[in-house]
């Protein structure tokens, strides 16, 4: 019977200990708009690689990519790392997160970010 955990701190600690047998939930949203950041915590020992997943060639992938001087050899790199994490499946992904935004006469001025976060630098008051 799995035990529920009450905290992130204790979550954390179950899963670097090994005592998450079974499924478990968690979640992750891209903080910024950079494939390090969907793909950087799957490499072994990463702080957040709650599945525990270990795969030299996906973390020699990644070490390549971060190495490339051109966009175009790191994103092949990237995209190898990525096919090889498909194939593996460390994590079964249920949603992807989507914000929302709205509208007022009040702001003269509003950006969102890539991630379609709002930019609270650009709000203006009209």
């Amino acid at each position: 019977m799995p035990k529920p955990v009450k905290t992130l701190a204790e979550f954390t600690r179950a899963q670097a200990g090994g005592r998450l047998p079974g499924l478990f939930r968690a979640g992750w949203s891209l903080d910024f708009p950079y494939v390090e950041n969907a793909l950087g915590h799957y490499a072994s020992g990463a702080l957040f690689n709650f599945s525990v997943y270990r795969a030299p060639k996906f973390d020699a992938l990644l070490k390549s990519a971060d190495r490339q001087v051109s966009a175009s050899g790191a994103t092949r790199l990237y995209q190898r790392a990525e096919s090889l994490l498909v194939q593996d499946l460390p994590a079964i992904p249920l949603w992807f997160t989507r914000e929302m935004a709205g509208y007022s006469s009040r702001i003269a001025s509003a950006k969102l970010t890539p991630s379609g976060w709002l930019d609270a630098s650009s709000v203006r008051i009209a």
